[in-house]
């Protein structure tokens, strides 16, 4: 997968080209990444939210046929099909964009050079930065605090609209995720360049989340 990491660093040194700042240039990269995306996140959360919406019936099916595990997947395959719902279909949109977003991360982790006099927002040299540099970076080659919050912020947001399609306590470990990854992220100092990618993309997800709520709620719904 190194020839789709080259790409994309050709694709971010062009974008800086154009917009003469690393950082706009990954928000601006996100974008077109979220856009190439964007039909098979959407084919992901529409087969999430209809299994949310079978999720009733199947459990009074399991219920039925709790001695007998054949006749609860017969009656779940009938139900599914009676519906048109391929519950398959939200694990291919995963499938195809773990390669993608691999290289994302390989691409800007194994690049620091680029971002090394990178600035961007309040990510620059500064009395804060010198006064605290273990929790504010100078450059998108650095790690920040405030920005890895503000993706643990959005992650915990996308896991609130994600439609739940297991059990109870589904929402709980999804918290309990967002919460690691983020740590993970400060462990190991996570450099800002790829933070500030992961947070616009977020943010985008969170906007395709809620058009795809908002069509597929039932008419008269008050959501």
């Amino acid at each position: 997968m190194q020839w789709i990491a080259d790409i994309f660093i050709k694709v971010l040194e062009s974008l800086n080209a154009l917009t003469g700042s690393f950082g706009l240039s990954l928000v601006f990269f996100a974008a077109i990444i979220k856009v190439a995306l964007w039909p098979l996140t959407n084919l992901q959360y529409k087969s999430m939210k209809q299994m949310q919406e079978l999720k009733p019936e199947i459990d009074k099916l399991q219920e039925k046929f709790k001695g007998d595990p054949k006749a609860a997947q017969e009656a779940q395959a009938k139900l599914f099909m009676e519906r048109g719902v391929n519950p398959m279909s939200g694990c291919l949109p995963i499938v195809v964009q773990m390669p993608i977003l691999f290289s994302i991360w390989r691409a800007i982790i194994g690049s620091p050079e680029l971002f090394a006099n990178a600035y961007f927002l309040w990510i620059r040299p500064g009395p804060i930065q010198l006064t605290y540099p273990n929790y504010f970076a100078s450059s998108l080659a650095d790690r920040d605090a405030l920005l890895i919050l503000l993706y643990g912020v959005t992650m915990v947001i996308q896991q609130q609209l994600t439609p739940s399609t297991g059990q109870g306590n589904q929402k709980q470990i999804g918290l309990f995720m967002s919460i690691f990854f983020t740590g993970l992220m400060w462990w190991y100092s996570w450099p800002c360049a790829l933070i500030i990618y992961w947070v616009v993309f977020n943010f985008l997800n969170i906007i395709q989340q809620g058009l795809i709520h908002r069509t597929t709620a039932e008419p008269g719904s008050k959501d």
